[in-house]
């Protein structure tokens, strides 16, 4: 490691991160055993800050939530919140992979144990840069997030999921003490450049209305971990399946979601995105068709969906095909997207049938 350093001329800063990053990892590794931290070949090779010092903002992993939230909010937490098959994890692993190919450090907890290389091979994560961790404690997995926080040499930790960690049996480590966790992770990353995006999953409808009722509290929408998480995350999104598309071969492509921003910076939101999510992120293309309809970037004329004189396809599949067949195009249509977003803010205006119903995705 150390000939590797001086074989090439690392930026002073990038080497003061890779050294905080190299300590921390190797404190969890002696004090939890070697198999809790996976190290990707590359870990310790971090990116400088970039231009004159300041931190870019950290895509979601969609354009249109990147849109309405500006971004992974770094120094504070995310949370992804759905039922199984809502594509959260998928959503998170894109952001993942946007973060990687930034050139910024990225670490994954799997306290699910459901790490599969192949899948996240798949999703594109670059497994030489990544950072492993594989808690099999409540304790082991808030010390590592902890830890990685307070060393601040990452950009992005990803936790596969808040729901899994509340699920383990240690003593006194429990949901119960969910509040000073996640008090003591915030304080942590109030002076952090890292941002932590954690998977969860709603708390059913029947138990929200039975505990809302004795409670006499008013919460439309509850995650596991109840009010604890509602108030340490600086932005919720909660994912809603809404079908599926299949290939022409019946093979599944992606699930149909509409995502909504519960919370952003403080304040509750409801913006719905239609969104097609397959194993490597959201469909990008059809992602622009709902935008390019949203904000009116894309017309509705008599032979179809059309971006000024080039015609799309009569329909929004047809459109998404057209879009993913020619790259510049679909580059031309975000960047009249992203300008025609000072005017439109948000989808806000749309209710959730009406988006869905005129992305085509419902």
């Amino acid at each position: 490691m150390s000939s590797r350093c001086a074989s090439s001329p690392v930026p002073s800063t990038r080497l003061s991160r890779a050294r905080r990053l190299r300590n921390a990892l190797t404190a969890l590794q002696e004090r939890y055993g070697p198999r809790s931290i996976r190290l990707g070949a590359d870990f310790f090779d971090l990116s400088a800050p970039h231009g004159d010092g300041t931190d870019r903002p950290l895509t979601t992993g969609s354009l249109g939530l990147d849109l309405i939230a500006t971004g992974l909010p770094r120094g504070g937490i995310t949370e992804y919140a759905g039922v199984d098959g809502a594509g959260k994890e998928s959503l998170a692993l894109a952001a993942l992979v946007a973060c990687q190919r930034s050139g910024d450090g990225a670490l994954l907890v799997d306290a699910d144990n459901a790490g599969d290389f192949d899948a996240l091979a798949a999703a594109g994560v670059n497994l030489d840069a990544l950072v492993l961790a594989c808690p099999t404690t409540a304790a082991e997995a808030w010390h590592i997030l902890t830890a990685v926080s307070t060393a601040d040499a990452l950009d992005l930790v990803v936790l596969f999921s808040l729901s899994a960690l509340l699920g383990f049996p240690d003593s006194g480590w429990g949901a119960h003490r969910l509040p000073q966790h996640l008090t003591r992770l915030v304080t942590t990353l109030r002076h952090s450049r890292t941002a932590v995006l954690l998977t969860n999953h709603p708390i059913p409808a029947s138990w929200v209305a039975t505990h809302d009722a004795a409670s006499g509290l008013s919460c439309p929408w509850r995650t596991a971990g109840g009010d604890a998480i509602a108030q340490a995350a600086r932005l919720r999104v909660a994912l809603e399946p809404a079908g599926v598309r299949m290939t022409a071969w019946g093979d599944l492509a992606a699930v149909r979601t509409v995502v909504t921003v519960v919370k952003h910076r403080g304040q509750a939101h409801a913006p719905h995105l239609p969104l097609e999510i397959g194993p490597g992120g959201p469909d990008r293309s059809a992602e622009l068709v709902a935008l390019g309809l949203s904000t009116g970037c894309l017309r509705e004329t008599a032979l179809g969906l059309a971006l000024d004189d080039a015609v799309l396809g009569r329909s929004v599949e047809r459109a998404a095909v057209a879009l993913a067949a020619q790259p510049d195009l679909a580059d031309a249509l975000e960047r009249r997207i992203r300008v025609a977003w000072g005017v439109t803010p948000h989808l806000g205006a749309m209710g959730r049938a009406e988006s869905a119903e005129s992305a085509g995705l419902r």
